[in-house]
């Protein structure tokens, strides 16, 4: 069929379903005009306008703006790049968009250089009390929520400190960390945590100078980062919490401090957590 028959049906069926409000399809099956075929015209119609600019794409300006703002500065990583660039004023793009500019200009392979170096300090440590890693599980006993709370060195794998409370405050944080480095008093480890609040107020960023200790914030999305810990926190709710039935508060801190101090005693931590 020729060009010009095409456009006068299409033309035409548009006209009736103007009028009728009949939608196209229906009017073209009316015809005699096979879905196939209409699906066929409309991939010709387009098929000469396919290097036409859309509106949602960048411009050739835009692409050179993004990355020439992203050349510099690859170790922050395609989000925080996409967000400062929109907070400045640069251009407003998606995530998606930043990477294929990226990708475009040649810089995906510095880009995922970057992305694993900063993600080293994740791996295994080498040495005991060079990492230790922080977090908050939940325990749901009779109706009631509690707090489990770690601390755990990445290099033996065994818990140096914990606390089971009642709630989940910066106090509580504070407490455990004071008692993990009681114990262990000449370790001067990085200390993993998430972004939770507890762990970026001023009062834990404070302690943990004043305790010797670097700090260091897991990346979202990456749960091999704490997976030592969380792993642990799986084994203790599958072992003991959910197979217990506790009187109450107190009666439950103790049967877990006797789990904990008997796994600790024996050396399994690791079999809960490999």
């Amino acid at each position: 069929m020729s060009l010009e028959k095409r456009q006068m049906i299409q033309g035409a069926v548009g006209e009736m379903r103007r009028s009728t409000g009949i939608g196209a399809r229906a009017l073209a099956g009316f015809g005699g005009v096979p879905r196939s075929a209409r699906q066929e015209w409309q991939g010709e119609e387009t098929k000469h306008n396919g290097n036409a600019p859309k509106r949602h794409r960048l411009t050739p300006g835009g692409q050179e703006a993004v990355a020439g703002y992203c050349r510099e500065r690859l170790e922050q990583g395609c989000r925080r790049l996409t967000c400062q660039m929109t907070d400045e004023n640069i251009v407003a793009v998606s995530c998606s968009a930043v990477y294929a500019v990226l990708r475009k200009a040649g810089l995906k392979k510095k880009l995922a250089a970057c992305a694993e170096e900063s993600m080293k300090w994740f791996e295994r440590p080498r040495s005991v009390h060079e990492q230790w890693h922080r977090d908050f599980s939940y325990i749901k006993r009779g109706g009631s929520f509690y707090y489990f709370a770690a601390v755990l060195d990445g290099c033996s794998r065994m818990i140096l400190g914990w606390g089971f409370c009642l709630t989940m405050e910066s106090l509580t944080v504070q407490a455990v960390a004071r008692e993990a480095k009681g114990r262990y008093p000449r370790g001067n480890p990085r200390l993993a945590t998430d972004n939770g609040s507890q762990f970026v107020s001023g009062d834990f960023k404070e302690l943990v100078m004043l305790l010797e200790m670097r700090r260091a914030f897991i990346r979202p999305g990456h749960p091999q980062s704490n997976g030592k810990l969380e792993r642990f926190q799986r084994t203790l709710k599958s072992e003991e919490a959910r197979g217990s039935a506790y009187f109450d508060y107190e009666d439950a801190r103790k049967r877990l401090a006797g789990w904990i101090e008997t796994t600790t005693r024996f050396g399994c931590t690791a079999r809960f957590i490999i």
